[in-house]
């Protein structure tokens, strides 16, 4: 096997945290596609990416390795990071790796065959069934992991050392994309994980449930940034890549509503070019901004009046990625409830949505990425309209197994059809979360801006949970470097 390939798709893992994370999800067994020469070295690397999920640096190589193999890891590893990779082209390098692997074992079943002066069936079939099945596991998924729970201390400790190397540094931990929205942040212990986290906005008719998710996909564009500080000072934060799906509005629309949010200008106007003299300076910036500064993009799909599937889903996200090199961080579908099937059953429309909605999140689990939906409940009659029966999973109805399929809900908390519209705020209720507690918290409505508003004064410490309590007196980093010792 050409050695070139094999530090190819290493750079790729040990640059990428999708690369790494994919080649363990998508591979049974990664580590025999690469030479014995490299064995311990990969062992290391993938066992480390099984149990932390990011991809290792040297120095946690080396502190993991026996101190008599360390200079054959550090050489495996400059070596490795010596080639030059083209990130886009993970997929196809990762394809010849495992189409050498399977070359060269069908060699060793004829070497093997070769080698035998009196050939003796019963050892040539053993043989060609255990290369064969090596073969086959190259394009079979992982099935699980498994570790002792005392095997994973010493992963806990590097990550640890990790993240204080981090604050120490100023550099804000990745590992989670928060949504700008206090009281869910902190439910959540920083926001949606970035593996395929799939979050659902319901509510009623009227309730800002479009908007809500839009101003969440561009809190998570933003990330904190702030335009004109950025403008001024050339300072900005890690952003993400969002894309946004329409199944509801065309481009123009959804164009409109993203510039009145970003500007908190009334969307109408910027459609009908009713600008104010102080509206134009706003605007000029965040053009600029958007054009010429800012790297993070925010890009739109029209499917209005389109049939969009899963499948098709995946296929523009690839396209995106070979031909763009655009890779989202976050989808907003606007909204699963107007999808397809993959392939059309004649099921009732409960069930066909509680289809639709697995095969999204399979999509997700495939690209590593996360998504956001909102999602219509019907309104309720006005002599059960108290909290009870108000707020809940069960206002999906029939459909509440789509709930299965996803790791977060919530709900916006309507007072009515005929009285929502008199209050400026709404009440979100935490109906599910995967990694976390249920909670309330608080938006502020700007609709004709295409915009919710945070509203940081509701804490996630008023959970529906009364035991549950936020500990705030942490020991310091000091204290707990010399508890793990």
């Amino acid at each position: 096997m050409p050695a070139k390939i094999e530090y190819i798709v290493l750079k790729h893992i040990l640059t990428s945290k999708p690369a790494a994370i994919e080649i363990i999800s998508t591979v049974e067994k990664p580590e025999i596609l690469f030479s014995k020469d490299l064995y311990s070295f990969t062992q290391l690397i993938f066992n480390y990416i099984r149990a932390v999920r990011e991809y290792p640096t040297l120095r946690v190589l080396l502190d993991r390795s026996p101190k008599e193999i360390r200079p054959h890891i550090e050489a495996s590893y400059n070596a490795t990071m010596e080639v030059t990779i083209d990130p886009i082209e993970f997929k196809h390098d990762l394809s010849m790796l495992k189409l050498s692997f399977q070359k060269l074992s069908l060699l060793e079943i004829r070497k093997f065959i070769d080698s035998q002066p009196d050939v003796d069936p019963e050892k040539s079939l053993k043989m060609i069934y255990t290369v064969t099945q090596q073969i086959e596991s190259v394009n079979r998924e992982a099935l699980y992991f498994q570790q002792n729970a005392d095997g994973y201390v010493q992963t806990y400790r590097e990550a640890f050392a990790e993240r204080k190397e981090q604050l120490k540094n100023n550099i804000v931990p990745d590992d989670r994309i928060p949504l700008h929205f206090t009281a869910f942040d902190q439910a959540t212990n920083g926001g949606l994980g970035r593996n395929a986290d799939f979050l659902l906005v319901m509510g009623e008719t009227g309730t800002g449930k479009s908007i809500c998710c839009a101003s969440m996909g561009k809190n998570i564009w933003l990330n904190g940034n702030k335009i004109s500080e950025v403008l001024k000072t050339g300072e900005m934060k890690k952003g993400n890549n969002v894309l946004y799906v329409s199944c509801e509005m065309p481009y123009k629309q959804v164009w409109n509503r993203f510039i009145g949010s970003i500007t908190e200008r009334e969307y109408f106007d910027i459609d009908a070019f009713r600008l104010k003299d102080s509206d134009l300076p706003v605007l000029r910036d965040t053009f600029q901004f958007m054009e010429k500064v800012y790297p993070y993009k925010y890009k739109i799909m029209d499917f209005y009046g389109k049939p969009l599937s899963a499948n098709i889903l995946d296929q523009e996200l690839e396209r995106f990625k070979n031909e763009e090199g655009f890779v989202p961080d976050i989808i907003i579908i606007d909204y699963l409830g107007l999808m397809v099937e993959n392939h059309k059953s004649n099921e009732a429309d409960w069930k066909q949505i509680d289809t639709v909605t697995k095969e999204v999140r399979a999509v997700l689990r495939k690209r590593i990425v996360s998504a956001i939906s909102p999602w219509q409940v019907l309104p309720m009659d006005g002599a059960k309209y108290t909290p009870e029966h108000a707020i809940g999973l069960h206002r999906m109805n029939r459909s509440k197994g789509a709930s299965q399929h996803v790791t977060h809900v919530i709900q916006l908390v309507s007072r009515g059809a005929t009285k929502e519209g008199l209050y400026s705020d709404i009440d979100y209720a935490i109906l599910k979360v995967r990694d976390g507690f249920t909670a309330m918290g608080k938006m502020k409505k700007k609709f004709k801006c295409g915009l919710m508003e945070d509203d940081p004064s509701v804490q996630a410490t008023q959970t529906t949970f009364p035991d549950i309590v936020m500990e705030t007196d942490y020991a310091s980093m000091d204290k707990i470097s010399e508890m793990l010792g």
